[in-house]
């Protein structure tokens, strides 16, 4: 694979990381939510019996829905084969690619957290990528 091929390859990567991430952490979220909704409606003195049990049916049937277990492994396969290098770049450089790719910052906020210009921040995102590239 060429070098543009790889950084390409690393970038996606990067971003579906953010994108799992999100969407795992909205799942977990909704699930946490209905959780809660199961003990208020288990609690429940005022629901019936059958209402109880259809509501509760709603419930689990959404919690299947949610399958979370797949985005779960995808995300640590793809942290397992980025985080040695991620781990080898200095405290700057990791800053940055992890505010601007796995957090989706723009550069130039990035840059503000950092305290260098937006410009600055994408060559070193740039060279960030070739050591990427070298080391993958």
């Amino acid at each position: 694979m060429e070098r543009d091929e790889k950084i390409t390859k690393i970038k996606q990567d990067l971003r579906l990381m953010r994108k799992l991430r999100h969407c795992i952490n909205s799942t977990l979220g909704v699930l946490e939510e209905r959780g809660k909704m199961l003990s208020v409606v288990n609690g429940s003195r005022r629901l019936s019996e059958s209402e109880r049990v259809s509501i509760v049916a709603d419930i689990y049937s959404t919690v299947e829905k949610l399958s979370v277990e797949q985005q779960i492994k995808q995300l640590a396969e793809l942290e397992a084969r980025y985080a040695a290098v991620i781990s080898e770049l200095d405290s700057a450089d990791r800053t940055i690619i992890t505010e601007a790719f796995l957090k989706g910052m723009t550069y130039k906020n990035v840059g503000q957290l950092t305290h260098y210009s937006a410009e600055s921040i994408k060559k070193r995102v740039n060279k960030i990528l070739l050591k990427f590239a070298e080391n993958l």
